[in-house]
């Protein structure tokens, strides 16, 4: 029978068992571990009622084998300040131990939710002086409207928040560390055995040893209490092993390193390393070893054997009799991180406002979030055609895409296009399915859930169907089927948060594949989310033989906690991770599984908002955390948050991804392709501008221009959009990052000219005759202005004669001389010039050579070289003039010899050495 005592009976009976001095109640002399109490709540004898004078009643219930401390009295906001402290409190001859550790157990529930609930158990340890007293505490608190159930561990640095289902029976253990020389304590925080927090420095309060379980000020307490256990002299053991490096690259370094962490294990003592395979068989390949232990936290680094496959192991840290295992840790061998295509946002295939929502259930609701693409290619798949849905012109659409609203009720939709590229159109009949699924005879498969969503489609083969997996509400995934993609049969519920995990709370975001796992005889795997109620989201999977009966594996596939800060795969493309920093953050979700390279990858997102990579393996068996794919940009199109993405090829071989993308319920689905990149060769005959490419490219693409010259050739520009890049181009390759738009991808040609020589003169040479005495001026007046140039590319130009050397030539004295011409005032480029002096003959007239150029101006030869190279030469000449012939009549060898020369000039041939250009 229940007993109900009032505040002022329970002191008054506190009175009378206090002076009978019994403390048989709280000491279990027949327990060897619980050496200081072993107390069950069959009563509470002994134990003190501590309160602050309450206007709030408050009261204790004992119940058969637990008691509840609860508020019973209303409490409000206006009367806050009058509900005061209210707790049971351990007998007064309670005594810890000065100089041991101490460890303090509690059994306890949350009975009911209360306003203003703040359920409390702590421990004071007392000091040397009454102020060197430290308390360590614990205060559960139920499931809110703004928050989930969880406990908070007070200590020095701050509260620990952790969640839990605070409604079940939980054990809550103290252990704390003896005071140090200031008075000092830390302490360890368990959770069913399970350690949660160490080393936390306990707060500072006034006063001697005790337990108390209630209400602090300011607050209220529903709390069952079953157990409290007390010992001193704590059994030493291994508390856990922390690994250093969660991953070993084989080509970088095998040292793997942890720290052991003991309680109660003396400096000094040994301890015993071995390593276990996925199995928790030993590892053969691994020496056992033995290290020494420094104190509560023993560091220590081993090395991994070099010949270790990729996997996943495991660490057991072993000491007399007791050990611990430690999470896993993954060998990675040499091959290295994937190369994956580059994405590049495109479009939105629906905007926000055009989507269709006409919910039949819920019609004043209008959606912000759109989430969760998943798109069927029925090219690809069988589907009965009569219920087809066409186009305008009565073709049937080849993709359908499934999304829904996040939003409660949220619901299924469906938009189909003809194209990946789109356009898209949304289903006349959005959401197709709602949150209640009537079954035709008057009930429901199920009704009013909070909201359905997350749907993913795939084709059942062995049944002929296409089965949808959609989540509603976050606890269950559920599933339907139908034969053509619009006409939908509710199955049943697939999976449920409890078949992973005790302590799970939600099961969504489920994709399924057809993927054969060794040993197990499945044909199908499913991969989800699993919050495991400490609100960190996981990837798990379960797996399958017909898509209908789940077998849910309870060991996470991707564990965002095992992702290390990074690991340098750059060589690879995987530089860092992503403009968001981090890795996945605190959560993974929407996983995509995809066979790339020949490995086994899963693309999901973590909560930094980018599509993360993990190496999983065919079976299932690895955990290599690679970082991003797609690094999603604040500020850009998808406001740095990416999701839930799904990839798939087109005809073309171009890489597609659909996804989620935008701020956290404000989001829509988004494409992305695979980055364009322009690879070029072009044959060009002569000079001038060949156009590359017309194409388009997607917001943020990189585009690669790679072009080459024939032989003879060279590039001397690349024009985009009528932009020219000249100094960016090397070797032949032009990078242009963050392109959008069209392209008009131009490359300008010409002939190359480098090392372009003069080589010489088409005319070998030139002959003059003069009468003695005549003067150079008037000697090089009869030379021809311009001779051709000969290059070595086979060239030919026309220059000019600018100056002669006749130093060698003695104008006064017949004789035959050879003079050298300078062309185009360039030392380097001459001809040779001969110069024949005759003499002069007194008895008859003779007119000077005339000009060879008849009709034009005499040269003067005062350019060039002309006065460098002259005998102090005058610079002035006359000039008579010349026949209609352009020949004097009366010198024969003057006509002789220029007839002589137009013949040797028109038989002789154009000698062209062309220099064999450098092959790029």
């Amino acid at each position: 029978m229940k007993r109900k005592i009032t505040n002022i009976i329970l002191v008054l009976s506190f009175c009378l068992v206090s002076f009978a001095g019994s403390i048989q109640s709280i000491v279990a002399e027949d327990s060897e571990e619980w050496n200081v109490m072993d107390k069950v709540f069959t009563d509470y004898d002994n134990w003190r009622i501590s309160s602050g004078g309450n206007d709030v009643k408050n009261e204790i219930t004992q119940n058969s084998d637990y008691i509840n401390i609860a508020t019973t009295g209303e409490v409000t906001e206006a009367n806050l300040s009058k509900s005061r402290y209210y707790f049971l409190v351990s007998p007064t001859n309670l005594k810890f131990p000065t100089e041991d550790d101490i460890a303090v157990e509690v059994e306890a529930r949350i009975a009911e939710p209360t306003d203003f609930e703040a359920n409390e158990i702590s421990i004071r340890a007392s000091g040397t002086t009454d102020a060197g007293g430290r308390i360590a505490k614990v205060i559960l608190k139920n499931e809110t409207a703004d928050d989930a159930a969880h406990i908070v561990v007070y200590s020095k640095s701050g509260q620990h928040k952790i969640e839990l289902d605070v409604s079940k029976w939980n054990t809550y253990k103290f252990v704390i560390k003896e005071r140090d020389a200031d008075e000092n304590r830390k302490f360890d925080f368990y959770v069913n055995g399970e350690k949660k927090l160490s080393d936390l420095e306990a707060p500072q309060m006034k006063g001697g040893d005790l337990i108390r379980m209630g209400h602090d000020n300011g607050s209220t307490s529903s709390l069952d209490v079953r157990t409290t256990k007390v010992k001193a002299n704590v059994d030493p053991e291994i508390t856990d092993v922390t690994l250093g490096n969660t991953y070993v690259v084989m080509n970088q370094s095998t040292a793997l390193n942890f720290t052991a962490h003991s309680l109660a294990i003396k400096s000094g003592s040994k301890y015993q390393i071995s390593m276990l395979d996925k199995n928790e068989t030993e590892v053969s390949s691994f020496t056992p070893q033995e290290i020494t232990s420094t104190g509560d936290n023993t560091e220590h680094t081993i090395l991994v054997p070099e010949d270790l496959a990729s996997g996943k192991y495991k660490l057991k840290i072993s000491y007399e009799g007791t050990s611990f295992i430690s999470d896993y840790f993954f060998v990675v061998n040499e091959e290295g991180a994937p190369t994956f295509p580059k994405f590049a946002y495109a479009d939105e295939p629906v905007v926000p406002e055009d989507h269709t929502y006409k919910s039949d259930l819920n019609p004043n609701v209008t959606p912000s979030e759109w989430n969760f693409p998943s798109i069927i290619d029925t090219h690809e798949t069988p589907l009965v055609k009569e219920n087809n849905l066409v186009d305008s012109e009565g073709n049937p659409y080849r993709y359908y895409l499934f999304y829904a609203p996040h939003n409660d009720p949220g619901g299924i939709m469906l938009m189909t296009s003809q194209s990946l590229d789109g356009p898209w159109v949304d289903y006349e009949d959005n959401p197709f399915i709602e949150n209640s699924w009537a079954d035709g005879e008057g009930g429901y498969y199920y009704k009013d859930v909070p909201h359905v969503s997350s749907s993913d489609v795939m084709y059942n083969e062995d049944e002929g169907l296409f089965f949808m997996y959609f989540h509603g509400n976050n606890t269950v995934t559920r599933y339907a089927t139908s034969p053509d993609l619009i006409n939908w049969t509710y199955g049943d519920i697939a999976v449920s948060a409890k078949d992973f995990n005790a302590k799970g709370n939600e099961a969504s975001y489920a994709r399924v594949y057809e993927h054969e796992i060794d040993g197990l005889g499945n044909k199908y795997v499913m991969l989800l989310m699993i919050n495991d109620n400490a609100n960190v989201r996981k990837i798990y999977w379960a797996h399958s033989k017909d898509g209908k009966d789940w077998t849910a594996v309870t060991t996470p596939l991707a564990d965002p906690l095992l992702a290390p800060e990074w690991i340098d795969y750059s060589s690879a493309g995987f530089n860092g991770p992503g403009t968001n920093g981090g890795m996945s953050g605190a959560n993974l979700s929407g996983p995509f599984l995809m066979n790339w390279q020949d490995r086994w990858f899963l693309l999901t997102h973590g909560s930094n908002g980018d599509v993360m990579v993990v190496e999983v393996g065919e079976n299932f068996d690895q955990q290599i955390h690679w970082g991003p794919l797609y690094d999603s940009v604040p500020g850009g199109s998808d406001l740095g948050r990416a999701g839930a993405a799904v990839f798939l090829q087109d005809d073309d071989d171009c890489w597609h991804m659909f996804y989620e993308g935008g701020l956290r319920l404000r989001n829509n689905i988004l494409h992305a392709k695979e980055a364009g990149e322009y690879k070029v060769t072009k044959t060009v005959d002569g000079e001038g501008t060949i156009t590359l490419s017309s194409a388009t490219a997607y917001i943020g693409a990189r585009v690669d221009v790679d072009v080459k010259a024939k032989e003879g050739y060279e590039l001397t520009s690349i024009t985009v959009n009528g932009v020219e890049y000249l100094s960016d181009v090397t070797n032949e390759h032009l990078v242009l990052n963050d392109v959008q738009g069209d392209l008009d991808i131009k490359a300008v040609f010409e002939i190359e000219k480098e090392d372009v020589v003069f080589v010489e003169t088409k005319l070998k040479e030139l002959s003059i005759t003069v009468e003695e005495g005549t003067t150079p001026e008037k000697a090089f007046a009869l030379l021809p202005k311009t001779v051709i140039a000969l290059y070595s590319d086979g060239s030919e130009k026309e220059l000019a004669i600018t100056g002669w050397d006749y130093s060698t030539v003695d104008f006064n004295k017949p004789g035959e001389y050879k003079a050298v011409g300078v062309i185009d005032n360039d030392n380097t480029k001459t001809i040779k010039i001969n110069v024949k002096v005759t003499k002069k003959d007194d008895g008859n007239q003779q007119t000077p050579d005339p000009d060879p150029n008849p009709g034009t101006e005499p040269n003067d030869g005062s350019n060039g070289n002309n006065g460098s190279n002259t005998n102090g030469g005058s610079t002035s000449t006359t000039q008579k003039p010349s026949t209609a012939s352009g020949v004097n009549s009366g010198d024969t060898t003057n006509v002789q010899l220029y007839l002589m020369i137009l013949t040797m000039s028109s038989l002789v041939g154009f000698s062209i050495i062309r220099k064999k250009a450098k092959s790029k």
